[in-house]
């Protein structure tokens, strides 16, 4: 279902509110989904939880608008011209 290093939009609700997030897989072990961020931070989410809604692989030429996050990266974390984390 899931491929590791393929982005996806992933659909939660907590607390009434529905979020829409783009993550790239790390690691799977169903039900848990271990992915990262744009800015490179970590998440788990249980894939059986009902707080989680949906999961669709992301267009792969999606570029993410800039976003004031990105300044608290520190400089080994840098942002590349696509709008992702860069390779260390």
């Amino acid at each position: 279902m899931f491929e590791i290093g393929q982005r996806y939009e992933i659909v939660t609700i907590e607390e009434g509110e529905e979020g829409h997030s783009v993550y790239t897989v790390k690691e799977v072990d169903l039900p848990l989904l271990k992915v990262v961020n744009g800015v490179g931070h970590e998440y788990i989410f249980n894939t059986h939880s009902p707080s989680f809604v949906s999961a669709n692989r992301s267009d792969p030429n999606f570029v993410r608008e800039p976003s004031i996050y990105d300044t608290l990266l520190p400089p080994s974390r840098a942002i590349g011209d696509d709008g992702w984390p860069k390779d260390s």
